[in-house]
């Protein structure tokens, strides 16, 4: 039983270790066209910023699919990255300022 609980107790101070990092896959995948800071606006493309109430309205299960399944000009990203990176760049985005 105690060598369960510190299997466990490892594992759990690990996770973090592990856990996907939503800055960074902002940063790598969407910031050229988002800006660092979800701010950029790219008329000719109609992109918008992100960093908006309207955008934060959409939730992280509406964040989610329009990652997954991309929204033109956008491309889709389910495949392109795994759920863990998605889960957590969708968590960065709900909590830019």
């Amino acid at each position: 039983m105690k060598k369960l609980f510190a299997i466990a107790a490892v594992a759990a101070m690990a996770m973090p270790l592990f856990a996907a990092d939503g800055a960074a896959v902002f940063a790598s995948k969407c910031a050229m066209c988002h800006g660092a800071d979800g701010t950029k606006t790219i008329a000719a493309m109609h992109i918008t910023p992100i960093d908006t109430p309207a955008v934060k309205k959409l939730g992280a299960a509406g964040l989610t699919v329009i990652v997954a399944n991309g929204e033109p000009p956008m491309p889709a990203f389910e495949g392109r990255l795994c759920y863990a990176d998605i889960s957590a760049v969708v968590q960065h985005v709900l909590a830019l300022k």
